[in-house]
């Protein structure tokens, strides 16, 4: 016996419902874990998939855009692949996630090169306050991203506990969030990461184009300074600089207008400065 079939059907006499972007495999496609919440499936499958979801998206009038892979930088052969198998215009987008053992946001910029037509996303990188991550684990998986053409980065997760216990069994138990609640309390907390991440959040507008810098370096100690700039749809330039030095630095800012500027920033900071139109 075959399982029933579900059919999509269009709203009744009415625009069809605008849908999210979906990944019409799974999230995290080559995890495997406990079923409730992973679903192995290679890159054949995801084709497959990709291909019959648009079909039926466009059969019903649907004007939703697929997102392929959603899963580590290590394996850019997995999306290549789907988007070599699926027709032009099947799959709209790449997601990519930070927990490769050597994560390379290059890889993207790779990718890019091969695939200029695809939007790149950075879709998942957890938060782990309690477990020891460090103050520039997001600015790290913020900027890497930005830096090799993704268009967008989210952190996981979005709101946790206090307690740490609001993980599936078996899940992300020791993730926190960009706000931790206390639930018995009734309270709730930003965290570092709130703010760190509003240094981007809150000053690059939607449909923001990065604008190229250059000047960064890292050291082996795993300090140094990077940067990301964006030119915003109201006319404004917006510049974070990250200084994962411990000692605060003058940095020189010229663009290629001829402006320049000299800044000083703190030691083991975030900066983001706003340049107006």
């Amino acid at each position: 016996q075959h399982p029933p079939t579900a059919e999509l059907s269009p709203p009744p006499a009415r625009a069809p419902a605008p849908l999210p972007h979906p990944n019409p495999t799974s999230a995290q496609p080559l995890h495997i874990g406990p079923p409730e919440w992973t679903m192995y499936m290679d890159s054949s499958y995801a084709a497959i998939l990709s291909n019959l979801t648009r079909t039926k998206l466009d059969q019903h009038g649907f004007d939703t855009k697929i997102w392929a892979y959603d899963h580590n930088t290590d394996k850019p052969e997995y999306p290549q692949y789907v988007l070599d198998n699926s027709p032009a215009g099947t799959v709209d987008a790449v997601a990519w996630h930070c927990y490769a053992s050597n994560v390379d946001w290059t890889a993207l910029s790779t990718f890019h090169q091969q695939n200029p037509d695809v939007t790149q996303y950075m879709t998942e990188c957890w938060l782990h306050l309690g477990t020891g991550e460090g103050f520039f684990d997001l600015p790290n998986f913020v900027v890497g991203p930005l830096q090799n053409w993704a268009s967008g980065v989210l952190a996981w997760i979005l709101g946790g506990s206090v307690d740490y216990d609001v993980g599936y069994p078996g899940g992300c138990g020791q993730c926190s969030g960009i706000i931790q609640v206390n639930r018995t309390a009734g309270t709730y907390e930003k965290t570092q990461d709130f703010y760190t991440l509003g240094q981007f959040s809150k000053f690059v507008e939607k449909h923001a184009v990065r604008v190229a810098t250059d000047g960064n370096y890292d050291y082996p100690d795993g300090t140094g300074v990077q940067t990301v700039a964006f030119r915003n749809p109201s006319g404004s330039m917006v510049v974070v600089i990250v200084n994962k030095i411990v000692t605060a630095l003058k940095v020189n800012l010229e663009l290629e207008s001829g402006e320049g500027y000299t800044v000083s920033v703190d030691g083991s900071s975030v900066t983001t400065l706003v340049l107006a139109s």
